[in-house]
């Protein structure tokens, strides 16, 4: 069993994304330097002493926007799409 980062609600093993806030789980984390698997939370690699980057969360997804007034484009976080 694992906790959410975001909220955390005990989560099994096999879970991508988290039942309550729907955050995405982090499954695995290792070291850049010799490779063994370290805890979520760890600051330092406990084989090596390497300093682990903290992992940060995904920014935020804006939700698509449609025009109000019956347009004919899209907009997202990203592009402008027209609609046909």
């Amino acid at each position: 069993m694992k906790r959410c980062n975001n909220c955390g609600v005990v989560m099994p093993d096999n879970a991508k994304f988290c039942s309550q806030c729907g955050e995405r789980m982090i499954v695995n984390r290792y070291c850049k330097q010799c490779g063994e698997k370290v805890a979520l939370d760890d600051r330092y690699c406990t084989n090596c002493g390497t300093r682990l980057d903290v992992p940060q969360p995904d920014a935020p997804q804006r939700p698509m926007r449609f025009p109000a007034d019956g347009g004919s484009s899209v907009t997202t976080s990203r592009r402008t799409y027209s609609i046909r």
